[in-house]
């Protein structure tokens, strides 16, 4: 399974928004796959965007952080370029660029489900919160600012 490297988040996670003072690094596929996409840092969040009506089952920080901060840098680059598919650079364990990865918001959408299942977010939790990401997630790629 998947795994997040070389990170952790921290500072203040009640800001808005929050600004990662590291690198992010995800690695995809299979623990050794050796493919990492690193979320620079600097890169602004909004850690979970949870709805009003949801708060009571998906806290706005918890374990479901590191996963919404994937999720999120995928999505901004979902919306910066401007059509059903973005590209990102996939690098090795060392930071090389190795390989480049093209994407659909269903593609961002399970590498979240994946990232959450194992950031240790419960498999029933994680459902939800998926199922609600493909939901509404295009709304989200419908505003304005990346």
């Amino acid at each position: 399974m998947s795994k997040f490297t070389k990170t952790k988040l921290n500072g203040d996670l009640s800001a808005f928004p929050y600004i990662i003072s590291e690198p992010l690094w995800w690695e995809r596929h299979e623990v050794g796959s050796g493919e990492m996409v690193i979320v620079p840092k600097g890169f602004a969040t909004d850690l979970a965007s949870i709805p009003w009506f949801m708060a009571w089952f998906i806290p706005l920080s918890g374990r479901h952080n590191l996963a919404a901060v994937l999720h999120d840098y995928l999505y901004q680059q979902l919306k910066i370029s401007q059509t059903k598919h973005a590209r990102i650079i996939i690098h090795d364990s060392h930071g090389q660029e190795i390989a480049e990865w093209v994407y659909t918001q269903k593609n961002a959408d399970n590498e979240f489900l994946l990232a959450l299942l194992t950031s240790g977010v419960r498999q029933s939790r994680a459902k939800w919160i998926y199922y609600a990401v493909r939901f509404f997630g295009h709304f989200a790629l419908q505003r304005k600012t990346p």
